[in-house]
Parts: C-alpha cells; structure tokens; sequence
C-alpha cells in the first residue's frame, strides 16, 4: 500500500492541472464581447453618453486594445476608457467581467454611428456590432430635467445638475452691426474647479471683441420650477463682415464637481473630496446677417453701422499766423467704431491740416457695445483774416432705420490776426529758398606738404596681420561654443532667429505693396508680427490669439503702449484681409513701416 501511494499522488495531480487547463479552454471559448450605449434613447446634440464594451468570460490579467475609435461618425471621444473588472465564484467556477467605458459627444444633430470595432484579448481578435445613433436637435433654452432620459446632458449617472448655454443677443442683423454671444453655466451645485473651455468655435466671419466677465456677475434665476445659479463664462461683441446666415458651433465646457454619495454612510466618507470632470455643450446658433443697401451710400461711407452722434469743435476762435489751432471731433453711440475712418473735413487752401491723433474706447451697457472714437487734427492758418472752415460731415448707417444718415457740425469762424513776427514770403511752407552765401573760400595751408610713407614693420596692416592669430583661437572656441549651444537648444536658436525671419517676411511683403490684391500684403504683414513672437517664445503660431500674445508679452515686460500697437497693427490686417476697401494704397507702405518698427522695438524691449 505505502509503494502505491506516490503514484496516486502524482495522478491526483495531473488529474488537477488538466481540468484546470480544461476550464481555462472552455472560459475562453464562452469569451463574449459586446458595444452597447447608456443611454441609448432621446440623445441630443448637447449630451454626452458612454460608449460601454463588455468582455464576459476570458482570463483575467489579459492585454485589451481597442482599435477603430478613429472611424466614429459624428461623434467624438471625450475622455476614457474608465475600466472596470469584477469576478465571480459559483459552484467551483470562476467567471470574470470587464467593463471600458467611453465618454463620447456628438458633433450635430443628425445620424451618428459607432463603427465596428476590434477588441484584442490576449492577441486574439474579436468584433463589435456597429451601432447606429439618431441624434436630435436640442431645445435652445429649455434645460434638461433631472431623473429623464436626457438626464442632465451628460453620462447616464454623473449626477451633475448643470448645463451651458449660448445666446445672441439679436438673431437677425446688418453688416457690421454689433451684437453680443454670451455663454453662461447654469448649476444647482459648486464647482470643485474652474471650468475650461475645450472646443472654442471658430469664428472667422466677425470681428471680436472679448469683453471680461466676473463671477460677481452670478444671479439666480427658476427655469422649469428649478432654481439654478446662471455664472457668465465667456462675453463677446460679434460684429459681422459678410452677408448670409453665419452658423456658430456649439461650445463645449470640461467643469470640475464634487463627487456626491449615496446614502451609504462609508460611502460617504471615502468620497469625501474626490471630484469628477463632466462635459456639458451648447446648442448651435444660427446668425441671419442682412447686407447693407447701396442706396443712399455715399463714396466716403467708412462703414459705421449702428446709431451715432457726432460732436466737433475748436479749442480758440481766435489765433495769430502760424499758430496750432485743435480742430476735435467726437462720435459715440451703440455700434463699433474701431475699424471707422475719420470724419470728412474739407479745410481752405490756406489752411495746412496734420493728420488727426486718434483715440477709441468701448464698454457693454445693459448688453450693448456704446462706442467712443476721437479724432484731433492740428490746424496752422498761414494768412490772417476770417476763415469760414467747412461743416465737419459724418455718414453712417442707422440700425434703428435701416437707412444711411448723415451728420453735419457747422464751425464757429476762425479769426485769424496778424503775428508779430515778420510775415514768411510767397515761397514758405516747405519749399528750398535759395542762400547768397552758397560758396566757402578756399582756406590756404600754412604748412609745406610733405609725402611720408612709413616702413613695412610700422604698417597698420602688418601689425593687424601680426596680431590677428592671437584674436582668431579665442573667437574661434567662442563660435564653436555658440553654435554647440544652438544645436541643443533649438528653442533658442529659433527664438534668436526671430527677428530675421520677420524681417524676411516682411521683404516679402514689401514686393507686394504695388499688386492689387491687399488681403495677401496684410496676411502676409500680419503673419510676420505672429511669427515673430511665436518664435520668441518657442511656441506654435497656429494658436497664438491676441489675447495669448499679450499676455506673453507682458509677461517679458514689455510696456502697455508697445502691446496695443502690437495689437492695433493686427486687427488693422484683419480689417483690411476682410473689408479690402478701408486700406487704400497709400496706407500699404505706412503699414508696414509700422510693422517693421514695432519688430525693431520689441526686439530692444527684450
């Protein structure tokens, strides 16, 4: 009996090892993989929802990569996969659960599908059923009710009360007609963080102005019997460039809440602190933008659109020959100014006009963009006697009316007297007089004049030549050096070539400055200014925005008035890429000096 029992032992063994093999084989072959959504019913535009794979059965440990997200059709993954593994002994038999679950979003309203996709475990391939997704339009406005379907735009369970909204503040108006998008988060709850913005529709049909909001600006308001607390994100002033019905994209928010626990008092405790991002999006707006008549339009229209007054005087009504008289004049109302020419003044021939100094300002009340633009030109009579100076004359186009208008200002006379000194003759005012005196006599020398010519030895050049292996060894570590230094550092070396790639860009523009076409010399002007400062700071170029820029440049310490010029030459290339008609010729050339001294400032300022 004792000889017997190490065979039955080794038998026991085998015996244990095949039907655990046997059970690995036959939990492998029941491996079962399947694509469901949560929810899978009443999905918006605006709401989020998970995108579930289940893999039943299978070793547990085993590698899962998921290949075909790329093929989604109007959708997009938002963040994951958030996994979830659970096992299970019954009757002696081991079965095992994964869970990856997918955040997604979709794009717009219409059909969506998720492809079928390739789940690889432990190597071996298995595939989905495509699945096939009607999304609807949202309700603008109407949010989403706690506990239905739609839950509260965002995954089946986040348990996040909250939503976005957009709005226009007019959803019909003129070309260049101003009008505000304001995005605001309603919510029940706190923030664990501050939300960010992770889709920022692109809005090249309009010129912005991105107001600053505040969260002192929260209120609360009762939408559908719930009180929720409206935080303004984002304010901007939208104003329009071209004709036609402008569609907005959707903003996505990513937005930080605390994690809310069940009843489940250890539940409770573990969760304190813990927080969630959640992603809610705004519905889509929709833009009608009328084009401006052309009847009534006058050749010097610049392009106001809105309602305005017009104010112009003069600092004296009385002044010698020669002397500065301030000629200013005053437009503000409701409507954008930024990119309007001066007034029309028409001076006497005897009057020498400078060009005006210009200076602008807005602010938002109760929702609209109220305009205040100043144009101050330097008057010199050069004759005495009463001037009559034309009526200073200022066209726009009112919104209220939808007609153009024109505002004229009579000024007061101008009594010019006699100065004390001597009057200038016929031929001043800039022209060359002739000089008696125009010829020097010839000084005589006092000295005998001598040839010298110095030996070999006490030649500049052989001493030069002499010294110069002493300067080439040290000069030569140092350029060794400087050029090891650019080859590690490559954000250096681009930041060192900053300047001489803007200049060279602007080279380029300069051999465009007699071409018809005006939008390609300001994009090419506009995109030195932004290289150069990419470049400056090693970054990309592609999403360098205006409010970017100028925090970088204040960062560095550059002042005040050099970034709003920095900014005033940009948008002037903006305006004129989209309105052709505001650069005339003439202002090419004084556009580009000012890009290339602004380049040559800020490379000083560094």
């Amino acid at each position: 009996m004792s000889g017997r029992s190490p065979r039955r032992g080794t038998a026991a063994v085998v015996l244990v090892v095949a039907l655990f093999a046997a059970a690995r084989a036959q939990s492998a072959e029941r491996l079962e993989v399947r694509a469901y959504i949560q929810p899978d019913f009443n999905i918006t535009e605006t709401q989020t929802f998970r995108l579930m794979l289940e893999i039943k059965g299978g070793a547990s440990g085993s590698e899962v990569t998921v290949s075909g997200l790329g093929q989604l059709e109007n959708l997009q993954v938002v963040s994951g996969p958030a996994s979830h593994v659970s096992m299970r002994w019954s009757n002696g038999r081991q079965s095992s659960k994964t869970q990856l679950a997918y955040t997604l979003l979709p794009i717009a309203a219409g059909p969506a599908t998720v492809p079928a996709l390739t789940v690889k475990i432990g190597g071996r391939p298995y595939t989905t059923e495509a699945i096939r997704i009607d999304v609807g339009r949202s309700t603008a406005g109407v949010p989403p009710r706690a506990g239905s379907a739609q839950g509260s735009a965002g995954p089946a369970g986040d348990g996040a009360d909250l939503f976005i909204r957009a709005r226009l503040g007019k959803t019909e108006v003129w070309v260049g007609e101003s009008v505000p998008l304001s995005v605001l988060l309603y919510s029940t709850q706190s923030f664990a963080g501050r939300p960010s913005l992770t889709n920022d529709p692109a809005l090249s049909s309009f010129w912005i102005e991105d107001i600053e909001v505040s969260p002192q600006d929260s209120f609360n308001t009762k939408i559908d019997g719930r009180v929720y607390m409206a935080v303004p994100q984002i304010l901007k002033i939208l104003v329009p460039q071209t004709s036609g019905e402008i569609e907005i994209e959707p903003f996505v928010m990513q937005i930080p809440v605390h994690v809310r626990s069940s009843g489940d008092p250890f539940e409770r405790f573990f969760s304190f602190g813990r927080t969630q991002n959640v992603v809610r999006k705004s519905q889509r707006l929709t833009l009608n933008v009328r084009p401006l008549p052309t009847v009534g339009r006058m050749d010097d229209f610049s392009g106001a659109v809105g309602v305005f007054t017009l104010k112009v005087g003069l600092d004296r009504e009385q002044a010698t020959a020669n002397e500065a008289v301030a000629l200013t004049a005053t437009v503000e109302g409701e409507g954008f100014l930024r990119a309007v020419a001066a007034p029309i003044l028409d001076p006497p021939p005897d009057i020498k006009v400078f060009d005006p100094k210009v200076s602008s300002s807005f602010r938002t009340v109760r929702g609209k963009l109220v305009s205040r633009k100043t144009w101050e030109w330097i008057l010199i009579p050069l004759a005495p006697g009463e001037l009559q100076l034309p009526p200073v004359r200022f066209q726009y186009f009112d919104t209220e009316s939808g007609s153009y208008k024109l505002a004229n200002v009579d000024l007061p006379l101008l009594v010019v007297r006699q100065g004390d000194a001597a009057p200038e003759s016929p031929l001043a005012g800039g022209e060359i007089q002739l000089q008696h005196r125009d010829l020097a006599f010839i000084k005589p020398l006092g000295d005998r004049l001598q040839e010298r010519v110095p030996r070999a030895h006490q030649r500049t050049a052989f001493l030069t030549a002499l010294l110069l292996p002493l300067a080439w060894a040290p000069l030569a570590v140092l350029v060794g050096r400087h050029r090891a230094r650019m080859q590690r550092n490559l954000g250096l070396a681009r930041s060192r070539k900053a300047r001489s790639r803007a200049k060279q860009r602007l080279r380029r523009s300069a051999k465009r400055l007699d071409e018809g076409d005006s939008a390609v010399f300001h994009e090419e002007v506009a995109r030195a200014l932004v290289t150069y400062v990419a470049d400056r700071f090693d970054r990309a170029a592609a999403g360098l925005t205006y409010q970017l820029a100028d925090e970088l440049l204040a960062a560095q310490g550059l002042v005040e008035p050099l970034r709003q010029r920095f900014r005033s030459c940009l948008e002037a290339c903006d305006l004129a890429r989209f309105v052709p008609s505001s650069s005339a010729p003439e202002r090419r050339s004084e556009m580009l000096a000012e890009a290339r001294e602004l380049i040559d400032e800020m490379e000083r300022s560094w």
